[in-house]
């Protein structure tokens, strides 16, 4: 069976007498959906209508376009991407977004369109006369989270959470499914709902993958450690680096006191996140992939500690009344700001500027606070705790070489560079303070 890449690269290679003399050329996405060919040319036409521009990105530009009289969407609005090719300014490869659309079905499949939700769904791509390449997809309702202008509320958030924890559970075949960019940009929300969108950079990782690659002393999370694997990546904390310190930088500058209100909501969803891998790890534990990468003990025993780690993670945040321990806050903003700092310090972040000072002084302070948090969960024997800081300590020792300890190559470290860099806003100061009686 032909590839969709081959397909479409079939079509680009033709002349452009070819497209003179034939209609566009298609390919659906989606199973459940299709388009006709004269529908596809009619969303060509509409690009040409000023009104109907959405925006641009790094790799194309987006219109808004409309099925008329036959709605195959269920009432959903499209929109249509066409791709700038060799213009690209970050991926020149045109039809790298139709893989993951098709890609993504599996996940929609194996959880329900109805868990996806108001997400983005890839309905079809095709090569318009001219060679031009173009991806039709639903419009994702909304706009952006921002503070103040488009602040989330509970359902908001508590409905992003839910969309994060599916691609986090993933497929039995496939594992996690990655975004790799859950940015303020690529998510919408309304009132009640949230979407994700460009999933241009999805790709899936098994657990058991992890795992192996945890033998050999290789990890790939990078800034987007897993809370409770270290050697896993983990979309949770990818929204959290790239949408939450944002929004919560923004927020604090001109009200501390809504960024701490919502700082505490979104770490109760968080809590109701790590519940909800409990029950997938759970399932995983009955009923195991039967192509395991490492010995199957080993997959077991890292199973349990994992529904372990994900049950303590999921107590103390949810905390008592609602409440998150004052302790378990700090933690994690300390974790959000040095898994931010990562980011920004690697070369995939093209605008990140950083203060190598300020790198190292926030590492060495968590790294003092998770170390005596850790001695005391041991002394008074709560399980719980002990749990959860050495979760902590392993995230730090994950971020270390590109923190603190330098990696291969003669590498420096963040915290040796940088150093007449712009000091980032301190969440710790600006969000973390003792709760009045």
């Amino acid at each position: 069976m032909i590839s969709v890449l081959n397909f479409l690269q079939q079509q680009e290679d033709r002349s452009a007498a070819f497209y003179n003399r034939f209609i566009t050329k298609l390919y659906p996405i989606s199973i459940s959906r299709r388009i006709s060919r004269d529908q596809a040319d009619e969303f060509s036409r509409q690009t040409g209508d000023p009104k109907n521009y959405l925006g641009s990105g790094f790799n194309g530009d987006v219109f808004r376009v409309h099925p008329g009289k036959e709605d195959f969407t269920e009432g959903r609005r499209l929109v249509l991407k066409v791709h700038r090719g060799n213009e690209a300014r970050a991926n020149k490869n045109k039809f790298q977004e139709v893989e993951k659309l098709k890609l993504l079905n599996e996940l929609i499949r194996h959880h329900g369109q109805k868990a996806f939700g108001v997400s983005q769904i890839g309905l079809a791509a095709f090569s318009q006369p001219g060679g031009n390449s173009c991806i039709l997809t639903t419009l994702v309702p909304g706009h952006n989270p921002d503070p103040n202008l488009n602040p989330f509320t509970k359902s908001a958030l508590h409905d992003l959470i839910e969309k994060i924890a599916i691609l986090d559970q993933g497929t039995p075949e496939l594992g996690r499914f990655m975004h790799y960019d859950l940015s303020n940009k690529n998510i919408n929300i309304t009132h009640k709902k949230a979407g994700i969108f460009d999933w241009e950079y999805l790709s899936t990782i098994r657990l058991d993958h992890s795992m192996k690659s945890a033998e050999q002393g290789v990890n790939h999370s990078h800034c987007n450690v897993s809370d409770t694997f270290a050697s896993m990546p983990s979309n949770i904390r990818n929204f959290e680096l790239r949408s939450l310190h944002y929004y919560l930088c923004t927020q604090s500058e001109k009200d501390p006191k809504s960024a701490r209100e919502f700082f505490k909501m979104y770490l109760q969803e968080k809590a109701n996140y790590h519940q909800a891998m409990v029950k997938h790890y759970q399932k995983i534990k009955i009923r195991p992939p039967e192509d395991l990468e490492v010995d199957r003990s080993i997959y077991m025993a890292n199973i349990k500690k994992m529904i372990e780690s994900e049950s303590s993670h999921a107590f103390l945040l949810k905390g008592t009344n609602g409440k998150t321990p004052l302790d378990i806050q700090k933690a994690e903003l300390i974790k959000l700001e040095l898994c931010y700092y990562t980011w920004i310090t690697s070369p995939h972040c093209m605008d990140g500027e950083y203060n190598g000072k300020q790198v190292g002084e926030t590492y060495d302070r968590g790294r003092r606070f998770f170390g005596d948090q850790l001695e005391k969960a041991v002394k008074s024997r709560d399980r719980d705790r002990q749990c959860y800081y050495k979760n902590c300590l392993e995230v730090l020792d994950t971020l270390d070489p590109f923190l603190n300890s330098g990696i291969p190559d003669n590498q420096k470290p963040a915290r040796e560079t940088g150093l007449t860099g712009p000091v980032q806003p301190d969440l710790l100061k600006r969000l973390y303070y003792r709760d009045t009686p």
